[in-house]
């Protein structure tokens, strides 16, 4: 297909996305954006003397996973796979907790106007959580798929990106709905 014969594909693409997404498309909110009013920490909300953050790095490595002593709640070693790189990781302590939609992202896209108990539970919650190595989490920061995407599978990223975008009613940009359509175009279903 030629570029002007590609035009209507893409322009059919961002609609379904939109529709079927359920994912309104506006431009991006002005910011005035402050991490504490989403994130204050990895709870442990059962009270088993591991927060959030170690659950997710043990329910996501290959093999069991080591803590720092018998008597330390805190995960240091397992394995896991870097899901925006594909590198092996071993280390717990050089994994961070991305989260897909960045938080600064989200209150472009409408959380801005969410109370703060929303905001926190957002940043909390599961769907918008993966395992990733500290360096390619602080080079994605709070950027979205106009400006970041991941080295391998693609097609799961940009899956969860709209999965989260539509679950939390936020808005996507002219930019953002491009790039997705670019990376998403040969990926199945």
């Amino acid at each position: 297909m030629t570029g002007n014969a590609l035009r209507p594909a893409i322009g059919a693409a961002v609609s379904a996305l939109v529709v079927v997404g359920g994912v309104r498309m506006i431009a991006p909110e002005p910011t005035g954006y402050d991490r504490a009013d989403y994130f204050v920490g990895w709870p442990d909300t059962d009270r088993d003397c591991q927060n959030l953050r170690a659950e997710l790095l043990i329910a996501a490595s290959a093999e069991p996973v080591t803590f720092a002593t018998t008597r330390d709640c805190r995960v240091v070693g397992g394995a896991w796979v870097d899901p925006y790189t594909g590198a092996p990781l071993t280390d717990a302590g050089q994994i961070d907790v991305d989260h897909i939609v960045p938080l600064a992202e989200a209150h472009r896209s409408g959380a801005s106007a969410w109370p703060t108990v929303m905001r926190r539970g957002f940043a909390l919650d599961r769907l918008n959580l993966d395992l990733t190595s500290a360096s390619v989490n602080r080079s994605k920061g709070d950027r979205d798929p106009a400006t970041w995407w991941p080295t391998v599978d693609g097609c799961h990223y940009g899956r969860r990106w709209l999965r989260v975008k539509a679950a939390y009613s936020l808005t996507l940009d002219v930019a953002e709905v491009r790039a997705l359509v670019d990376h998403l175009r040969g990926c199945d279903g």
